[in-house]
């Protein structure tokens, strides 16, 4: 019967070991957490990076179309610059490339205005993310994560032999 009985010690240090290493244990999450933050942030900055570039190719196209209408309707006021009539287009012809210059300046300041909105969203992720990544390394700052891993490592080292005893116990009692 005497074999069953955990000596206090043994249940003292088992329950100092686990207060001590819980501490640890949360603030190891904490630089776990951290960790996966900075992540967060790098994969935002590359989507608000790509959205933007997106965004200034499609704005960039928006400018050479509305030069190319510009063009287009200074050609159809006979503003060309063309000496000879011979080379001059038919207005219906610059009426049509009028016409699809203007479907395609709708089409671009819609794309503008559907990028303007993912960009907004993507920066509003980002912001986010960041502020989530500043709030974890105020939380972590001045402490040591490879000590806080050590000591989670002793801690483990020191309740192994304690837990193998509560084992035994148990596998007696079960018998």
């Amino acid at each position: 019967k005497g074999d069953f009985l955990v000596p206090r010690e043994k249940l003292e240090t088992l329950a100092r070991i686990d207060a001590q290493t819980d501490a640890a244990r949360r603030l190891v999450q904490l630089f776990d957490e951290l960790d996966a933050a900075e992540r967060s942030v790098s994969s935002h900055q590359t989507r608000a990076q790509e959205v933007a570039r997106e965004g200034n190719a499609t704005r960039e196209k928006l400018a050479v179309e509305q030069a190319g209408l510009r063009k287009f309707e200074d050609e159809l006021a006979g503003k060309g610059g063309r000496l000879f009539g011979l080379f001059k287009r038919k207005d219906a012809v610059i009426k049509a490339d009028i016409e699809r210059t203007r479907q395609r300046l709708e089409e671009l300041d819609a794309e503008v205005t559907r990028q303007s909105g993912t960009y907004k969203s993507a920066s509003h992720a980002l912001e986010a993310a960041q502020r989530r990544r500043d709030e974890l390394r105020s939380r972590t700052a001045g402490k040591d994560q490879a000590s806080l891993r050590r000591q989670l490592e002793r801690g483990d080292e020191e309740r192994a032999p304690l837990l193998a005893d509560l084992r035994d116990i148990d596998a007696k009692l079960s018998e």
